[in-house]
């Protein structure tokens, strides 16, 4: 369940140091570096919305043109990351090949191992690392509300679940506390601010989730209606950092 918990020590260490021994001359500049990086991330996240509302064939087209950016990109990681980069590229064509015929969970759970091994690639320079925060609430996000929704949820132990909401809620803290660059939406300052009003919405249904769970009452409190709330937000909030502009005025009034 928990890819991303082994590479967080490798994520924080890429965020501070750049590449070693490596001659200056090597070294891009931050804007060229956080555009590049941006595209990347921004296009996993992407992947991540279509499987969530469920265009698989979209699914396909963007983890091409993920394959793609990383191709053109690879100027930003570090030399002594050729290997894995390969290996990365390696996985996503399989990926590209898979994901349109097999279920959502698979190809969430695939798509997170494809991200763990994103993550652990050194760049040259620092970058945001906000999504990768964001990363791993989804994961949590995903089998906690996937047990809320489960109609066989009075068969598990109910201090289980309730740890399965605690580690959700960890990660939400570790996301709630930081704010994206808005390097991520393009300078796009409507973007952003979109972003921002969604995630109080989405914060909101975390709190309505966490409220129901309290109550140790989860015959009368409804958490399946609870939990699908709270995807409906999330999958919201995915959107502000990957619609295009025309796309933002119309998409405010559906927070």
């Amino acid at each position: 369940m928990k890819y991303f918990i082994l590479l967080f020590s490798a994520l924080i260490l890429s965020i501070f140091y750049s590449c070693e021994n490596e001659s200056n001359n090597q070294t891009i500049s931050y804007s060229e570096q956080i555009d590049d990086h941006s595209k990347t991330q921004l296009l996993f996240s992407t992947i991540e919305y279509d499987l969530y509302v469920a265009e698989k064939e979209l699914a396909k087209l963007h983890t091409i043109d993920l394959i793609d950016n990383i191709e053109i990109s690879q100027k930003i990681y570090c030399q002594d990351e050729n290997n894995d980069i390969k290996l990365l590229l390696e996985d996503l064509h399989i990926y590209a090949d898979q994901v349109s015929n097999e279920p959502n969970h698979w190809s969430l759970e695939k798509l997170r191992e494809l991200k763990g091994q994103y993550i652990s690639l050194q760049t040259r320079d620092s970058y945001d690392p906000y999504l990768y925060q964001l990363w791993r609430f989804e994961e949590e996000m995903y089998y906690t509300t996937k047990a809320a929704m489960d109609p066989k949820l009075d068969l598990y132990e109910w201090g289980e679940f309730q740890m399965m909401v605690d580690c959700m809620n960890e990660d939400w803290q570790l996301v709630n506390l930081h704010y994206p660059s808005i390097e991520l939406f393009g300078k796009n300052e409507l973007g952003y601010k979109i972003q921002t009003m969604a995630k109080i919405h989405l914060q909101k249904s975390i709190e309505e989730l966490n409220e129901a769970v309290r109550s140790d009452d989860y015959i009368n409190y409804d958490l399946c209606n609870y939990a699908t709330i709270l995807r409906e937000k999330y999958i919201n909030y995915i959107k502000t950092f990957i619609a295009q502009e025309e796309e933002l005025l119309p998409f405010l009034a559906t927070i």
